[in-house]
């Protein structure tokens, strides 16, 4: 018999282009798009982690797997990687190839922010709480992300 902590944990992972950059996203629970999915079921709780430099989401890895359990696999806990702090899979280039240039310099401290909320914006719904756990330069751009949009309901 299997006790729970040998249990395989949920991880889905995924990159996508955030700001016109390669982006890396680490996701534990079954929540794969919590912006279009109204079900009543799903917890309306988000644990993100934003990542300190170098900002990859694989460091994090075993971190979310350790938090997911440790919240009794209820919430679900995500980290993102700094625009461009990644090195995408085959097929996908660092930029997108796109004529719409979504920022000045996303791969900058400010581009970095705007990227975070901009993530946000994109996949999680309003409605959802957050809590925001931060490493290094990630605790600077949390303080941003908050002070920029005062809407987002940061627990």
């Amino acid at each position: 018999m299997r006790s729970v902590s040998e249990e395989p944990v949920p991880l889905h992972e995924e990159f996508i282009y955030c700001c016109g950059a390669a982006t890396h996203v680490l996701k534990c629970g079954p929540w794969k798009d919590l912006s279009k999915d109204e079900s009543k079921n799903l917890p309306r709780l988000l644990f993100m982690i934003i990542p300190g430099n170098p900002g990859l989401a694989g460091y994090y890895r075993t971190f979310i797997q350790a938090l997911y359990c440790g919240l009794n696999q209820q919430y679900p806990v995500w980290v993102v990687s700094h625009a461009g702090h990644c090195k995408p899979p085959s097929g996908m280039e660092m930029i997108e190839d796109t004529d719409i240039k979504e920022l000045e310099d996303v791969f900058g401290l400010n581009g970095q922010v705007e990227h975070k909320l901009n993530f946000l914006k994109k996949n999680v719904s309003k409605d959802i709480k957050l809590v925001l756990i931060a490493h290094s330069i990630g605790c600077y751009i949390t303080l941003e992300m908050m002070k920029r949009a005062s809407e987002l309901q940061v627990h």
